[in-house]
């Protein structure tokens, strides 16, 4: 979807960050017809897209450590004062064991996350991991936005399908009923605190998944932001300690875990 051109000081402040989790930008420019451009390294390997079509959902363990990762990168994006917009798995390579975040067309500064009324196009995002902030015209927008987009990630690297995969850029996208809190409809044993549609919990999909990670993807995918998860940085942690604990778990003799899980 359409969005302004980047500001100088977005670009200027990508430049400069060095994170292990976040592509670099080498240089940027403009070509002819107003459209810019930025150059960035190659990286090997492959999309987080290209795996789920691959494998359809992956191991905790995985799902964890990627999440984390991509938390962390975030956690550096929002203390620059930036705002992705776009979190999803074609925006996350794939390095060996690390996940990498690219794709800056729709970043912007938390000062500039409001659109302009008068824009042709100013939903921006990629509808199925939006939050729905980003689903109204010229409201203010801050990295929590990116928190609603992260949990729809790892929900969907855990169960194969995101959370709001039903939601498709079509002529009805701008009516907003999807967020009126008027039409909430619990049909769901455990649903999510969603409207219209509830999202089911991740562990009726995965029950092999940890149950602390439910609630965190829980705290996530809060409509209201002010109730959603807090920061980038309690989000990777406590992905974190939720993967440290898996791994000590399946460290344990096959015996123990049987009669202490």
């Amino acid at each position: 979807m359409a969005r302004s051109a980047h500001s100088q000081t977005e670009i200027d402040t990508l430049a400069a960050l060095h994170h292990p989790h976040i592509v670099p930008l080498y240089s940027s420019g403009v070509f002819a017809n107003g459209i810019r451009y930025f150059v960035m390294p190659w990286i090997s390997g492959q999309s987080l897209r290209e795996r789920l079509r691959r494998e359809e959902r992956l191991p905790v363990i995985d799902a964890l450590r990627y999440g984390a990762n991509i938390a962390d990168a975030l956690t550096a994006l929002h203390a620059n004062g930036l705002v992705h917009r776009d979190v999803k798995p074609g925006n996350v390579l794939l390095d060996g064991r690390h996940a990498v975040l690219i794709d800056f067309g729709l970043v912007c500064t938390t000062h500039n996350a409001a659109i302009d009324d008068d824009e042709i196009d100013p939903v921006v995002g990629t509808p199925s991991y939006m939050s729905p902030e980003q689903w109204h015209p010229g409201a203010a927008m801050d990295g929590r936005a990116d928190l609603f987009g992260l949990g729809c990630l790892v929900y969907e690297m855990l169960t194969g399908v995101s959370p709001f995969d039903e939601l498709r850029p079509n002529a009805d996208a701008r009516s907003l009923k999807r967020w009126d809190d008027s039409n909430s409809a619990i049909v769901d044993s455990d649903p999510y605190d969603t409207p219209t549609r509830p999202i089911m919990s991740m562990r009726m999909r995965r029950p092999d998944a940890p149950e602390a990670l439910d609630r965190l993807l829980r705290r996530a995918l809060r409509l209201d932001r002010d109730h959603r998860i807090s920061s980038a940085g309690v989000f990777r942690d406590e992905l974190e300690q939720t993967l440290a604990t898996v791994v000590a778990d399946q460290k344990k003799p096959s015996w123990l875990r049987r009669h202490f899980s």
